[in-house]
């Protein structure tokens, strides 16, 4: 079940702070929720949500974020759950970097 409020925290706190510090919040997200419970299917649900949440407010030009944080939260809302096993732990490790 995806943790609404958790997402509006970070919806919040995207459109508020600068740009330099989405791609930190979003891996801290990654970390203290997903990462270490190893639950990757709440996690693809998690980032499929806020992805389509912020593409509209990216489009409407009310939040400015980096081409490198847009293409980690495309990679985040991506399938990860259903790559091989050693496949996830690698990519989440490059995500984590």
């Amino acid at each position: 079940m995806v943790d609404h409020n958790l997402k509006n925290k970070v919806i919040t706190a995207m459109t508020t702070s600068s740009t330099d510090e989405h791609q930190r919040l979003i891996k801290q997200v990654v970390r203290k929720y997903f990462y270490k419970q190893g639950n990757l299917i709440e996690m693809y649900t998690f980032f499929s949500l806020l992805h389509d949440e912020l593409y509209y407010d990216i489009l409407k030009k009310n939040i400015k974020l980096e081409k490198k944080t847009i293409r980690l939260l495309e990679l985040l809302a991506s399938p990860i759950h259903e790559y091989a096993p050693h496949l996830q732990k690698t990519l989440l490790q490059k995500i984590l970097k």
